[in-house]
């Protein structure tokens, strides 16, 4: 480990994530009951753009509410109300224009908005 080289950081950290994934999947028994596995609820979207309007949220705030609300979809102890209060939160912290579609658009980028939501709503 003397001869570390730390232009290989990136890639190296998106292997770990890839290979964490893949192990992940592994205890998954995906390959034998694939349907089972994989059903999720459905998700509305003219439901959820209907709950972020009934809490007068702005549109960039409504683009944080949908993503955090589609990958909430089971929970019953998160309320519409702390969703909104943290998409206000991150919309307000965030500079103008931002567009929250594309930067929530990969995987990766919903699970750290997801990790910031669990630990706001754990203080």
């Amino acid at each position: 480990m003397d001869k570390f080289d730390p232009s290989r950081r990136d890639s190296m950290r998106k292997m770990i994530i890839a290979g964490g994934a893949c192990v992940a999947l592994s205890q998954v028994n995906l390959w034998n009951q694939p349907q089972k596995v994989l059903t999720t609820p459905k998700v509305d979207d003219k439901e959820i753009k209907a709950a972020g309007e009934e809490l007068a949220l702005t549109t960039p705030e409504q683009d944080v509410f949908a993503v955090i609300k589609k990958n909430l979809m089971r929970s019953k102890n998160v309320t519409d109300q702390q969703i909104g209060d943290f998409s206000r939160r991150i919309v307000a912290a965030s500079p103008e224009g931002t567009d929250f579609k594309q930067v929530f658009s990969g995987l990766q980028n919903e699970f750290h908005l997801m990790e910031h939501f669990i630990r706001y709503i754990h203080t």
